[in-house]
């Protein structure tokens, strides 16, 4: 083998292996959005059991649907940020560098994310102050 075909056939692995992450990277977007999907209708069925029918126990599942629709968005929330973190670390011991930004799915969920870490920090500050550590002055 010259030059040329080992240089090509380096560039055809680098493809193949970037393609390979791409297409793992949208199959983890494509669970969460199932998740999603399955926490709304989960929700949607639980707010109509609730609204039209007057059968207590109806009503009882009604209700009973609404926080597992919420359980169920937050695991899908939970896993997808899991896994992505699993596959950028073990990308990053075989020594591919990971520069590729959050999914557009998940990107929101990375924003509201730190906006709700700064909203709790700053409820601690404002409520408990007796619970932050003393400055040092």
């Amino acid at each position: 083998m010259d030059k040329s075909d080992e240089q090509r056939l380096k560039h055809e692995l680098l493809l193949r292996d970037y393609l390979a992450s791409e297409r793992t990277m949208m199959s983890v977007d494509r669970t969460f959005l199932s998740y999603i999907r399955t926490s709304l209708t989960l929700f949607i069925a639980g707010v109509s059991f609730i609204k039209f029918f007057n059968s207590f126990v109806i009503q009882a599942l009604g209700w009973t649907l609404i926080p597992v629709a919420i359980f169920t968005f937050i695991l899908g929330v939970h896993r997808s940020m899991e896994m992505t973190r699993i596959i950028n670390g073990r990308a990053k011991e075989n020594g591919y560098q990971v520069d590729s930004a959050p999914s557009l799915v998940r990107e929101p969920f990375y924003t509201f994310e730190i906006f709700l870490r700064g909203v709790l920090r700053g409820f601690y500050r404002f409520f408990l102050p007796s619970a932050q550590p003393p400055d040092k002055n």
